[in-house]
């Protein structure tokens, strides 16, 4: 056999096991030949057959046991008797076939501190009482038992968010660490005063009839077959602004002669940021077509330069940054009555027996006139220089004239 200047070795194939070779090796230039070099080696005997009937004798979570029945030499020169096994048990995942190595005497083995719910293959070959050892059986596919999910949901994130709504998804960790196959996940979303609670065999959910402008926190956990394991930190997220509900408890909190001031409570909740409140108001006496409107920052509000008794109707409508709301119900309030001024034009017709009084109404009523209070007193009588009068009398009317009559 001849091989190029820079092969320096070979593995010659097709020799017979335990026999005795004598291989002779010299290297040639352009002269010629050197010396030799011989080498006398004996291959390996057989080591004895493979195990037969590997099997899973038992599995909890973190161990498995195997047994097999005793291999033997039957058949096999150089070799006498079993002394031994020798074992390998490698994650069926593993592409690189690491694993655990073992010797045992006999023909069962417990290999310890293994992963839950996880795949292994298992292999065992005997060795002979000359010490050699024969080839692997075949894999024996086996499982460890399930616990509880701990797996550990790994970048769990919102992927959208809406006035009403909010998604959101994860991935799991490696298959190792998952202590079985995920069945399902328990989700919790938690709000202001309630807690949304679910399941989905999805690694996503969108949770819908949520309040707009409010903080969630969102946690989820991984359920299998053995039950339900720990929930992961809590993800925090918040639903966008809407338009916010009618202000509520709208009234009239002080009125005087010439204002009203009105108050509400802000809209609960508010759907957003309130960044004003609408007002308006109109004179019940007239329609609502005739409303006047104002703004204001805060849930207060006061209509002036009115007249007494006047009686006006408000209603309050909030707004975010997504729009305006509902008007709030409507209420009347009335500026509070004040005294009336003086009659003007007072007008006098005497009469031999009655005087007559006219006059129109105060030019500023402040309010509902009632009636009119009329005193009147004798001075003097035209035939009795000495005449003195201490009588005063009082009448009451509710037009714009009264007749006195001296001699009632």
């Amino acid at each position: 056999m001849s091989f190029g200047p820079t092969e320096l070795s070979v593995n010659i194939t097709g020799l017979e096991p335990d026999h005795e070779y004598t291989f002779t090796i010299s290297a040639r230039n352009g002269l010629g030949e050197g010396p030799v070099t011989e080498h006398t080696e004996k291959t390996l005997p057989l080591g004895p057959n493979p195990p037969s009937s590997v099997r899973l004798q038992s599995r909890n979570t973190y161990s498995l046991t195997f047994s097999w029945d005793d291999a033997t030499c039957e058949g096999l020169d150089g070799c006498s008797s079993i002394t031994g096994y020798s074992y390998k048990l490698v994650q069926a995942s593993d592409i690189n076939g690491r694993g655990k190595l073992g010797i045992v005497s006999d023909t069962t083995v417990t290999i310890d501190d293994l992963l839950p719910c996880t795949d292994y293959d298992f292999y065992v070959a005997a060795t002979s009482d000359e010490g050699f050892t024969g080839p692997y059986s075949e894999a024996v596919l086996a499982q460890t038992a399930m616990i509880e999910s701990t797996v550990s949901l790994l970048s769990v994130v919102v992927t959208d968010v809406g006035q009403t709504h909010l998604s959101f998804s994860w991935t799991e960790s490696k298959c190792s660490e998952r202590n079985g196959d995920i069945v399902r996940y328990s989700y919790e979303l938690s709000g202001t005063n309630n807690v949304t609670r679910g399941e989905t065999s999805d690694s996503s959910v969108t949770i819908n009839n949520l309040t707009p402008y409010v903080m969630y926190s969102f946690r989820i956990a991984a359920v299998n077959s053995a039950g339900q394991g720990p929930f992961t930190e809590a993800i925090v997220s918040q639903t966008e602004e809407d338009v916010p509900p009618a202000p509520t408890g709208l009234h009239a909190s002080n009125t005087d002669t010439k204002a009203i001031t009105i108050q509400w409570l802000e809209p609960d909740p508010p759907h957003g940021v309130i960044i004003r409140y609408h007002i308006q108001y109109w004179m019940t006496s007239e329609s609502m077509s005739t409303a006047m409107s104002a703004m204001n920052n805060g849930p207060t509000f006061t209509l002036s330069g009115l007249q007494p008794n006047d009686e006006y109707a408000f209603r309050v409508q909030a707004e975010t940054s997504a729009g305006r709301g509902d008007w709030s119900t409507t209420v009347t309030a009335v500026a509070k009555e004040g005294l009336p001024s003086l009659p003007v034009e007072l007008r006098i017709s005497p009469a031999e027996n009655s005087i007559t009084l006219m006059w129109n109404t105060p030019i500023n009523p402040n309010g509902i006139i009632n009636e009119y209070t009329i005193d009147y007193q004798a001075l003097r009588k035209g035939f009795d220089p000495g005449f003195i009068s201490t009588d005063k009398y009082t009448t009451k009317n509710s037009t714009h004239c009264c007749r006195w009559n001296p001699s009632a």
